[in-house]
């Protein structure tokens, strides 16, 4: 949510949105992998080499097996019978994605292994990480970091407005809360 928009005003002079779908993806991935990389290589100790690639094959079926997932979960709440039924497609579509990533995985060399990463070294790459990104922003034009703040804008008031609408303080729902406050 921070690296994306930043890169791709700064390289592309276009919003995410406005890019391809697969430019999207690979931006969305790469800047998530930057962000969690330290982090990574800190309590793992290795580096995967594939996995740009992996997430730009298999990221697009995700959303088409959670929803074949959730299918098959309701087809099998319903019914012990019906369940294994519906669940079919789910399953084939979640094996077809884990081959796929033991494929990218048995690549020779996939993985940089045995890395040694202290803590000192994790808070430095972060350090560096946002020190980047803020450098990046501050030479981005007036126009592109307008539209960086109101994109970061937007997220900010949709999480905010999300969380709001799911809980108030005192745990009740906020429907809940306005329709007693209106005395319906």
């Amino acid at each position: 949510l921070v690296i994306g928009p930043t890169f791709s005003l700064r390289f592309f002079h276009k919003t995410p949105s406005e890019l391809p779908f697969f430019g999207q993806i690979i931006l969305e991935t790469s800047s998530a992998q930057l962000m969690t990389l330290p982090l990574t290589v800190h309590t793992f100790g290795q580096i995967s080499i594939v996995s740009l690639l992996a997430n730009v094959i298999v990221l697009p079926a995700i959303p088409i097996a959670m929803g074949l997932s959730f299918v098959a979960a309701i087809g099998g709440m319903l019914s012990t019978v019906l369940g294994p039924i519906v669940a079919w497609p789910a399953y084939f579509l979640l094996l077809s994605i884990t081959e796929v990533v033991k494929l990218l995985s048995a690549v020779p060399y996939a993985f940089v292994d045995e890395i040694s990463f202290s803590n000192t070294a994790m808070i430095v790459s972060y350090v560096l990480i946002i020190s980047v990104i803020l450098f990046w922003q501050r030479r981005l034009s007036k126009q592109e970091q307008i539209s960086l703040l109101t994109q970061n804008y937007l997220i900010k008031n949709l999480i905010k407005t999300t969380s709001g609408i799911i809980t108030d303080m005192s745990g009740h729902s906020k429907w809940a809360t306005i329709k007693r406050a209106k005395g319906a």
